[in-house]
């Protein structure tokens, strides 16, 4: 799904990194590949967050 979003859309980028990489080193991937000033992180492993 965010391979078509980044496909259809210049100021989305896909990075995708092996499994079981843990949340740091998607974290640096992402702020490494970073060409804006807005960078926004979603939290992606399916966990509910209880309030």
């Amino acid at each position: 799904m965010i391979d078509v979003i980044a496909k259809n859309n210049v100021n989305c980028r896909a990075i995708h990194l092996p499994p079981n990489s843990g949340q740091s080193a998607a974290l640096e991937a992402g702020f490494s590949k970073a060409r804006g000033t807005l960078i926004v992180t979603l939290d992606g492993d399916g966990q509910k967050k209880e309030p």
